[in-house]
């Protein structure tokens, strides 16, 4: 068996799909855009070759597919065994019509009532974040508008098509309850008004349409305080993961063709696997500074500003990092002033 960090995105997968998610047992969600599978995939696998039970789809491609992926991904939030929730986040992410549709369904109603209690979530920034204005940046125009053809062959010319009927319920729905709850940050408006104002985006083309899913998706983040969460909303993540009933690593070796060379694997290992989560969760000051910087503080402001200048952990960007130092700057950071003269 392969070291994960000498495996193609092909590799990855095909091996994923021999964990199959235990639907009788705790298992974890995983919220993701499949633009992001180079990052989100090694860390996945880290976790299935650890034994945690995990559910993952691997198909959905594009919004539309035939392999009806609404009733997929409803079934699998819906069952009480289904423990947490993990949201991977990211431009693309952002963008996604799909994670919009997941991240409602997440916290609807029907969900909470079958589970009895509110689905504990966790949200991991892997890469950039649209700015607050959402407008999607030059770099990713050629890639959406190409996106957006192959969304509107799928879904077709009018927003609340036949073709499009599932995904419309549940954008309805999820709209609805998120809206009657008390985290609603959109007082005023209604359900109905937002599917008008997200039908005539689409109408009007990509440059109006995913700008407009990116408010949605951060207004709901922010609105259930998981921007940055590296906990879950009742403990922590490797805790949530104990009550999952994992299976045991050595099983898996047991049952792996290549037994012998797995157990001399380290990146299967148990100790290894779950190492691998914990790094991830606490070792990315990127994170922290994205979380403080929502919140205001200059000098968060100020650091994440260095970081897309010299695209460390995230592209380079001098745009936003501009951003964010003017964010600083205007709060008084000298740093901040120093480098807004030295970039612009």
């Amino acid at each position: 068996m392969k070291n994960i960090k000498d495996m193609s995105i092909d590799e990855m997968t095909s091996e994923m799909r021999t964990y199959e998610c235990q639907k009788d047992k705790g298992y974890a969600f995983i919220s993701y855009s499949h633009r992001d599978c180079e990052k989100v995939y090694p860390l996945v696998l880290s976790w299935m070759r650890a034994g945690y039970n995990i559910y993952i789809d691997l198909d959905f491609a594009f919004h539309g597919s035939d392999s009806n992926w609404i009733n997929l991904m409803t079934r699998a939030l819906c069952n009480n065994q289904c423990c947490l929730a993990i949201c991977f986040g990211s431009v693309h992410y952002t963008y996604s019509y799909a994670s919009l549709l997941e991240l409602l369904t997440i916290r609807s109603k029907k969900v909470t009532r079958l589970h009895n209690k509110v689905l504990a979530v966790d949200y991991y920034v892997i890469g950039e974040i649209p700015m607050d204005d959402h407008a999607i940046r030059e770099k990713y125009k050629a890639e959406y508008e190409r996106y957006f053809q192959k969304l509107k062959q799928n879904m077709g010319d009018d927003f609340s098509a036949q073709s499009n009927q599932k995904e419309f319920d549940v954008l309805k729905k999820g709209l609805e309850d998120w809206f009657s709850s008390k985290e609603n940050p959109f007082q005023g408006d209604t359900a109905e008004e937002w599917i008008d104002y997200l039908s005539e985006a689409y109408t009007n083309g990509y440059l109006h349409f995913f700008p407009m899913i990116s408010e949605l998706v951060k207004k709901w983040l922010m609105s259930q305080d998981l921007i940055g969460n590296y906990y879950s909303l009742d403990t922590d993540v490797e805790i949530q993961y104990e009550r999952f009933s994992k299976q045991k690593v050595e099983k898996r070796i047991q049952d792996a063709p290549a037994c012998a060379e797995t157990a001399k694997t380290t990146d299967v290992q148990t100790q290894d696997g779950a190492r691998a989560m914990s790094d991830y969760l606490h070792t990315i000051p990127l994170e922290h500074a994205y979380v403080k910087a929502l919140q205001g503080d200059p000098q968060a402001q100020f650091d994440l500003g260095g970081y897309y200048e010299k695209g460390e952990g995230v592209a380079q960007d001098l745009t936003q990092a501009a951003a964010w130092y003017e964010k600083a700057a205007a709060q008084g950071h000298a740093g901040a002033q120093k480098r807004l003269e030295t970039i612009q």
